[in-house]
């Protein structure tokens, strides 16, 4: 609550502000967004390190789980054209929404930071017979340095030329967010090229 409820306030604060046209509240209003998901980071990566999550399954639909993924991971994703491939029968799958949405967010905005502004991230999902549900996320961008696809998951690691102001804890927070859900991340350069990553999650499935 130290750290939350000061940024909450200064976040109600802008949005009272939004009529005002000053470069200077557009600088608050990024530097607050992005301390927020810092603040948010920490306390995640405290909640896993301590043990404390606890996955609560429901349906789902994974649309809508990737939608508000996508609204999740910020502004900076605004900035790149999205390509959503998702089966029309895609059925309804059992899992804990919440940590899937927090998980494919950062994968999401990591994409945002790490490519140029109007290069697209294409998501696509699908659902195997062997009831695994399959999400691909990968940008367009420069894809990994050798090695660096081995390194991304571990706390606080930052490769080189990393923009400033991150944590290096979003894709950290990303895979143990999954393998608490029985699931993993990897990660590869794509053939085509740029980043991509797969979240690979074991689900039920809603017959219908």
């Amino acid at each position: 609550h130290e750290l939350k409820t000061p940024l909450a306030i200064i976040q109600a604060a802008l949005e009272g502000l939004t009529e005002v046209k000053n470069p200077y509240l557009d600088e608050i209003h990024t530097a607050s967004q992005r301390l927020q998901r810092v603040v948010n980071h920490l306390l995640q990566m405290t909640r896993i390190e301590a043990n404390v999550l606890r996955p609560a399954s429901e349906w789902c639909v994974v649309s809508e789980v990737i939608q508000q993924a996508i609204q999740l991971a910020g502004e900076r994703l605004t900035q790149h054209p999205l390509h959503i491939d998702i089966p029309d029968n895609l059925p309804a799958v059992k899992t804990d929404p919440d940590l899937l949405i927090q998980a494919l967010s950062n994968i999401l905005h990591n994409a945002a930071i790490y490519t140029p502004d109007d290069t697209a991230v294409d998501v696509t999902c699908t659902v195997t017979e062997d009831h695994q549900l399959i999400i691909s996320i990968v940008d367009h961008g420069s894809g990994f340095r050798d090695g660096d696809e081995k390194m991304i998951f571990q706390k606080f690691y930052r490769a080189a030329g990393s923009p400033t102001g991150g944590t290096g804890l979003g894709l950290s927070i990303a895979r143990a967010l999954v393998r608490a859900l029985g699931g993993d991340i990897s990660a590869k350069n794509n053939i085509a090229g740029g980043a991509e990553f797969t979240v690979t999650l074991p689900v039920e499935i809603l017959s219908v």
